[in-house]
C-alpha cells in the first residue's frame, strides 16, 4: 500500500510539472505575440506553483523566492538580494556601528572565548577579559556554538541587559552588562616600524575610514615615520567611495582611480 501511494505521489509530482512546464511555454509563446505581458506570465507560474507544489507556501514566500530567483537569473556577480538579517549585518559593517557589549568572541576547542574586549565598552568596563571562555548567555549553555551564534546573543537593543556567565581558570563569573552602542574603528592598529617607517593596518571601509587613517597617518608623521606600510590583509572591503578617498591621499592629482559603469553612461572617480 505504501509502494502504491508513492507511485501515485510520484505521477501526480510529475503530472503536476509537466503542467507547470506546459503553463510557462504557452504562456512565453503568448507573450512573444503580445497577448500577455510579462506580470501576468509571473503572476500565472506563481498561481500554479500555489496550488500545484507539493509544499504550501505562504505567498509573502512565493513574492520572496520570486525576488531571489529575478536577482540570482542576472548572472551578476555584484548584484544580490539582501533580505532584512542580512542588509542589518552590512550596515554594521559598512557604518562599523552596532548594539552590543563589545566582546569580540573566537571559537576553541568547541567553546566560545573572548578574543578581545572592545576599548571603553561595556564589556570591558564589567570586566570582561580576553581568554575569558564565555560559559553562558541568559542561561543558555553555549558549548558548542558557533561564532555566529554567539555574536548574535550578545548584541540586542541599546540599554538591554546581557547576562553572561564566563569561566576564567577554575572560577565561573556572573556578569549583568547594559548593551550599548559599539563603534568598530577602521584602523586596527598603528606603530613606527624600525627605520622610521610608518604601518597602519586598515581593517574595513566603513565611512569613516578615509577620517580615521588621515588622523593616522598625521600622528606618525608626527613622531618620525618617513613611509608607510598600509595593511590590507584580511580586509573585506566596504564602501566604494571610502576606498576612492584613501587611494586619493597617495596618487597624484587628477589620477584616475576607478571607473563606475551604469546603464548608458559612465562615471569616473
Amino acid at each position: 500500500m505504501r509502494r502504491h501511494r508513492l507511485i501515485i505521489t510520484l505521477i501526480t509530482l510529475a503530472a503536476a510539472a509537466i503542467a507547470g512546464g506546459a503553463l510557462v511555454q504557452r504562456a512565453l509563446r503568448r507573450t512573444s505575440l503580445g497577448d500577455v505581458n510579462g506580470v501576468q506570465l509571473l503572476a500565472s507560474v506563481m498561481e500554479r506553483v500555489r496550488e500545484s507544489y507539493v509544499d504550501s507556501l505562504s505567498q509573502d514566500e512565493l513574492w520572496r523566492r520570486a525576488a531571489v530567483g529575478l536577482v540570482d537569473e542576472l548572472g551578476d556577480p555584484n548584484s544580490t538580494y539582501l533580505p532584512p538579517d542580512r542588509l542589518k549585518r552590512l550596515t554594521e559593517a559598512t557604518s562599523g556601528v552596532y548594539s552590543g557589549v563589545g566582546i569580540q568572541p573566537d571559537r576553541r576547542e568547541g567553546y566560545v572565548v573572548v578574543l578581545a574586549v572592545r576599548p571603553n565598552s561595556p564589556a570591558e568596563q564589567a570586566g570582561v577579559q580576553a581568554g575569558d571562555r564565555l560559559a553562558e548567555v541568559d542561561g543558555l549553555a553555549m558549548k558548542g556554538w558557533t561564532i555566529e551564534e554567539a555574536r548574535n546573543a550578545m548584541r540586542g537593543a541599546p540599554g538591554s541587559t546581557l547576562r553572561l556567565v564566563v569561566e576564567r581558570g577554575s572560577a565561573r563569573i556572573a556578569f549583568a552588562i547594559q548593551r550599548g552602542e559599539i563603534h568598530v574603528v577602521s584602523v586596527a592598529r598603528a606603530m613606527v616600524l624600525d627605520g622610521r617607517v610608518g604601518y597602519a593596518m586598515l581593517s574595513t571601509f566603513s565611512d569613516s575610514a578615509r577620517l580615521e587613517l588621515t588622523r593616522t597617518v598625521d600622528s606618525l608623521v608626527a613622531v618620525g615615520a618617513t613611509s608607510l606600510i598600509l595593511d590590507l590583509r584580511d580586509n573585506p572591503g566596504g564602501l566604494l567611495n571610502q576606498g576612492v578617498a584613501i587611494a586619493d591621499m597617495f596618487l597624484d592629482k587628477g589620477q584616475e582611480i576607478v571607473e563606475v559603469r551604469s546603464r548608458g553612461s559612465a562615471r569616473e572617480m
